[in-house]
C-alpha cells in the first residue's frame, strides 16, 4: 500500500481507506517518471487552496505522492521516461538483479517524503525557506510565489519578509 502521509499532512484530512494501492487498479498507469531534464510541481487542489507538496528537478523520479488526488505540472520544458506499474513488475520479475535500482529509486523517494515532512513539522518559516534555498534554489527563479509560499505554508506577505 502506497503512503499518503504526506498527502494527508499537506491537506489537512484523515486517511482514507483504499483497496491494495500498491498493484495500482490500472496496470498501464503511469507509476513514476524519470525528469531526464526540467522542472516539475506536485500540488493538491484542496478545494480552492492548492497546495504545493513537491518540486522535482532534472535526473529525479517523480512518483506522485497519490495519482488520484496529485496533480503535477511542469515549469519548463522537460525530457521525461514513463514507466507504467505493469512495466516495473515484468521487469522485477525478468531480471531480478533489478530489484536493487527499484529499491533505490523508492529510498530517494522516502527520503524525499521524510524531508519534505521534517520542514512541515519541526522547523520554523524560516528555516522552511533557508533549507529550500539550500536544497532546491532553482526553485526560486521558475516558481511563482503563491506556489513557493504554499511549499512553505506561509502567506506570500510572510514569504515577501523571508526574501529579504
Amino acid at each position: 500500500m502506497r503512503n499518503l502521509t504526506l498527502y494527508h499532512a499537506m491537506t489537512a484530512t484523515a486517511p482514507h481507506v483504499y483497496e491494495d494501492l500498491g498493484n495500482s487498479p490500472y496496470p498501464d498507469s503511469t507509476s513514476c517518471i524519470f525528469l531526464e531534464k526540467g522542472h516539475m510541481i506536485e500540488y493538491v487542489q484542496a478545494g480552492a487552496r492548492k497546495v504545493v507538496s513537491l518540486f522535482f528537478g532534472p535526473e529525479e523520479y517523480v512518483i506522485p505522492c497519490h495519482p488520484f488526488y496529485s496533480s503535477l505540472k511542469r515549469l519548463d520544458p522537460v525530457t521525461t521516461v514513463t514507466f507504467t506499474h505493469r512495466n516495473i513488475f515484468r521487469t522485477l520479475r525478468q531480471h531480478p538483479e533489478s530489484s536493487a535500482q527499484y529499491q533505490g529509486v523508492r529510498l530517494q523517494y522516502e527520503e524525499k517524503v521524510s524531508d519534505r515532512l521534517r520542514m512541515q513539522h519541526t522547523m520554523t518559516p524560516r528555516e522552511r525557506y533557508d533549507h529550500l534555498l539550500e536544497k532546491q534554489p532553482w526553485v526560486f527563479s521558475l516558481v511563482s510565489r503563491y506556489d513557493i509560499a504554499s511549499y512553505l505554508d506561509v502567506t506570500v506577505e510572510e514569504l515577501r519578509e523571508l526574501a529579504r
